[in-house]
Parts: C-alpha cells; structure tokens; sequence
C-alpha cells in the first residue's frame, strides 16, 4: 500500500508540474515550431543518442573488465533495458534493472560484480557533473550582471572544478588503506545503540560497496579506460542537445548547451514518472527561456529532448527482451528481492 501510495503521489506531483507548466501554452504555436524544426539534424540527434548508449555499453564493459567477461551486445542490451525501465517505472527501478538483467543475459557476471561496477559508473558520472556545473556556475554571470553582483556563483563553480581533482588524489591514497577502513567502519558501527541492525547493515552494504568501487577505478588501466568513455559518452550527450537546439533554430554554442543540459539534469533529479517528466521539462524550459527562448519553443525543445533522452532505450530494450527471450517473471523476483 505504502508502494502504491508512493506511486500516486508522484503522478500527481507530474500532473501538477505540467499544468502549472502548460497552462498559459498556446499550442497551435507549440505544434508551428515543431512542424519548422529541422528533420535532418533531428535525425542526427536521435542518431547520436543511439551511440549515447552504446558508449555507456563500453564503459560498462570496461569497468566490468578487470571482474568478468562480458560481451557487448549483452551490455547494450542490458543497458537500454534498465534506461527503458526508467522512463517506465522510475530511475530507483530501473537502476536496479539495468544490473540484474545483465546476470540473466550474460551468466558469467555474478551480481555483486554487476552491481558494483554501477557504483563505479556513478562515481564517474558525478565527477562529471562536478566540472559541468562549475563551468556553468562560471559562465552564469554573463549572462546576467545581477548573478554576478548578488551571489558567489564563481567562487563555487571554482571549488567544484577543483574536487575532481582531489577525489582522485584521494582515490589513490584510499586504494592502500581500504581494507583497513572496512575493518574498522564494521567495528565502529557495531555499538551503534540509536541504530536498528537492519538500517546499519543497509548502511555497512552501501559503504563496502562504495569502497570496492573505488578500489576498482584505483587500477590505473581501468581508470584510464573509464575516464576516455565517461568523456566520450557526456560529449555524446552534449552533442545531442547542441543538434536539437539548432534543429529548432536556436544559435547556441557550446556554452549555452552545457547550461541548458545542467538545467535538465537538476530537473532529472525529481523522481517523477516518465523518466521525471514534468520536473525535467520544467527545467529545461527554464534554462530556455533564461538564455532568451519563447515560452512555446521551449516546451517544444522540452519536449523532443525528452523523447530523444528515451526513446532510442525503449526501441532497443523491447527488442531484446524479445529477441532473447528474457525471463521476465524471473527479473522481477530479482528486482523484488533486490529491493527489499
């Protein structure tokens, strides 16, 4: 019930963000800028978010490397598999989808590996995010002089710009010292008083987790492998974005895209529905119409970046689950049980 509860909730918070978002839209102008947009280099943009997945198919794979083998038409199908899940049943599922379903395609790569090799990917994806929201933070005062007057968004965009650097450093003066630290973080929590035994396992799984990963990325090789895809893959992204901005004749450089990518994925991060539809559109629109788009072009840009973001995972996903034959009544015991 609770589950259930939980459900209704966010659709209705969707619902609420797309109306308070809509309402004053006129759509006759909406459906005009999507009729003028540039088919071809709308093409092109779902051409490069279809190579989006696959380069995360490699970089899952590197990652996946050093543990066990995997081939990469079954890491791009678990990959569009778990993305697809997520624009169905919400990023938790589908981040829990996207490992599991790699143990039925591939047998020879056990859980744990394929659940740890996620953390890796996701220690890599925010240090990313580290140097892409401190250009913008950047870049955000010349854009408006008040920014620039009022806040320390510079000073900010400086101190995140520099953590991955020292998250690495880290990373290797931690690599020694690791089985240590997990000795000792099972110790220290074992007298945990105001803690009940369920919440501190959850906690000590998410800690020996996190620091295997980081022993993983350690290795140097690995490292470098990782590193080149994350820059490859997020390069993808941007190009993306940049090709359906100008599909809609909007004459942003480089600059203008990242922020408006930056807008989206703080959007992306409200755990709504359809991939958080709403929240991200809201977002996205944001950014727009800041940097000086129209109310009705921004919805539309909103919308196709959306689509583009998913629907190339929900193409492929299907397939293979009939291709293969995925056991699905299998997956979702996994997924229960994973949840629990």
């Amino acid at each position: 019930m609770r589950k259930h509860l939980k459900t209704i909730i966010l659709v209705l918070l969707t619902a609420a963000i797309l109306w308070r978002l809509w309402r004053g839209l006129d759509w006759a102008e909406v459906g005009h800028s999507l009729s003028q947009a540039s088919t071809l280099l709308l093409g092109a943009a779902f051409a490069v978010s279809c190579t989006t997945n696959l380069i995360r198919a490699f970089r899952w794979r590197s990652l996946l490397a050093p543990l066990a083998p995997a081939a990469i038409p079954e890491v791009f199908a678990a990959t569009n598999i778990g993305l697809g899940s997520t624009f169905l049943f919400g990023a938790a599922v589908g981040e829990l989808i996207r490992p599991l379903s790699l143990t039925l395609l591939s047998p020879q790569v056990r859980r744990s590996a394929s659940f740890l090799t996620i953390v890796g990917e996701r220690v890599c994806d925010i240090s990313v995010l580290f140097v892409l929201f401190g250009l913008s933070l950047l870049w955000l005062p010349m854009y408006s002089s008040r920014l620039l007057q009022s806040t320390h968004a510079g000073e900010i965009g400086i101190v995140l710009l520099i953590l991955p650097s020292v998250a690495l450093v880290a990373l290797f003066f931690l690599n020694r010292r690791v089985g240590i630290a997990s000795t000792r973080l099972t110790e220290g929590t074992a007298n945990w008083k105001l803690v009940s035994n369920p919440v501190r396992r959850t906690f000590l799984r998410i800690a020996h987790q996190l620091t295997h990963a980081l022993t993983l990325l350690a290795n140097t090789r690995t490292l470098l492998a990782v590193t080149a895809w994350t820059i490859v893959q997020w390069l993808s992204v941007i190009l993306t974005i940049w090709l359906t901005l100008h599909a809609f004749g909007m004459p942003f450089g480089m600059k203008e895209t990242i922020l408006i990518m930056c807008c989206g994925l703080v959007g992306s991060l409200v755990p709504t529905p359809g991939g958080a539809a709403g929240a991200f559109h809201a977002a996205i629109s944001s950014g727009l119409i800041f940097l000086g788009a129209t109310l009705d072009q921004a919805a539309a840009i909103s919308i196709v970046s959306h689509l583009l973001g998913y629907v190339p995972a929900l193409i492929f996903g299907s397939y293979y689950l009939l291709r293969w034959d995925v056991n699905l009544a299998q997956l979702q015991e996994q997924v229960s049980a994973a949840a629990d």
